[in-house]
């Protein structure tokens, strides 16, 4: 992976967990261990030391983990909608139109050369 991706991901996760901690600090009001066991509500057994580490942006934490803190700060529904990417999207298709063009060019040479 490019370094340029790797600082991305980190920057990515560090924001995340940023907004994490917003959310248990301004929204919920509570601590680490207090909100570790909000995790439970979701069938997430977590540390509070675990918890630290999402909102300091650890690379190692398990996506049932983010699964979960997402259910808390009630933008799972957001985030599975966000990962169906309308430019990927767009560049499948343009690759299937590209491969269908590519055979009708062939056929028509092939049509042509039987003439």
């Amino acid at each position: 992976m490019s370094n340029l991706l790797s600082e991305k991901r980190e920057a990515l996760l560090l924001r995340l967990g940023e907004n994490l901690r917003a959310q248990r600090e301004v929204v919920f009001s509570q601590t680490t261990e207090e909100f570790s066991e909000r995790f439970g509500l979701y069938g997430v057994v977590i540390s509070p030391e675990e918890v630290a580490a999402m909102e300091a942006g650890s690379p190692d934490t398990p996506i049932s983990f983010w699964m979960a803190a997402f259910q808390i700060m009630q933008v799972s529904d957001a985030i599975v909608a966000a990962s169906k990417s309308n430019a990927a999207l767009f560049l499948a298709s343009a690759k299937h139109v590209d491969g269908i063009e590519e055979e009708v060019r062939k056929a028509l040479i092939a049509k042509g050369s039987e003439s």
